[in-house]
């Protein structure tokens, strides 16, 4: 079967040898040697990972792990709540790093909205380049009570390719929903400030809005500081 290292686990070979997911333990890695990918086994099917040396191996959760497809950053650095501006849209970069059909997002709710108007509480997925892709039913009921609050798109997103996409989350009401975010003392964005589709964490300039766009020009907006903790599942 190859190479096998016994912590971790990591069976080393071509590509092509990669043993069904269900010959190995779930947990256990491969790495295609030619390739360089990293696999891990989730039982049902091998899951890409990004590198031998990313947070996966320090123990930090994976979206799988967890039952998702994709989070915007790992759940054990949620710090706090952010309450967002209303009629303002906040944007979240997210990655599939495979293909992958998705249903729906779930956001983390740390302190509950109060008083959210009907039709104008509301999550989408977008492309880098600010086409909608899926847009969420209205959230003023979900977004008012805590934990991991999901809702499924309009559509389902059948093998979605792998690569990064925005995350959209807009809020109106009287108090919003605290969302789980990471400390921002140091901004998410680094010291990348342009352009602003490259960036982890942006928003519409000022407020208004009371319902996500069908495109947008990410060029139009600016830096958040915040991110926030959103999967796709």
């Amino acid at each position: 079967m190859g190479e096998l290292i016994s912590e971790p686990k990591i069976i080393r070979n071509p590509l092509a040898a990669r043993p069904a997911p269900g010959a190995v333990p779930v947990g256990w890695y491969f790495l295609a040697e030619d390739t360089g990918e990293l696999f891990r086994s989730i039982g049902s099917r091998w899951v890409v990972q990004s590198s031998a040396s990313d947070a996966r191996w320090s123990g930090a959760a994976t979206p799988e792990d967890m039952g998702f497809k994709a989070l915007t950053m790992a759940p054990e650095g949620v710090i706090s709540g952010l309450s967002l501006t209303p009629g303002q849209i906040n944007a979240f970069r997210i990655r599939l790093l495979q293909p992958e059909t998705v249903t729906g997002v779930a956001v983390g709710v740390q302190t509950a909205g109060a008083t959210l108007t009907a039709g104008q509480n509301l999550a989408g997925l977008y492309s880098l380049s600010g086409v909608r892709l899926a847009e969420t039913a209205s959230q003023h009921t979900n977004w008012a009570s805590t934990g991991w609050r999901q809702a499924p798109f309009g559509s389902l997103l059948e093998n979605q390719p792998s690569g990064d996409y925005f995350v959209m989350l807009l809020f109106n009401g009287t108090t919003s929903p605290q969302f789980s975010r990471q400390n921002n003392v140091l901004t998410c964005n680094g010291v990348q400030t342009t352009p602003l589709s490259s960036l982890r964490s942006i928003r519409t300039v000022g407020g208004g809005l009371t319902a996500l766009p069908g495109t947008t020009n990410f060029a139009t907006w600016e830096a958040a500081g915040s991110m926030c903790l959103v999967a796709l599942y």
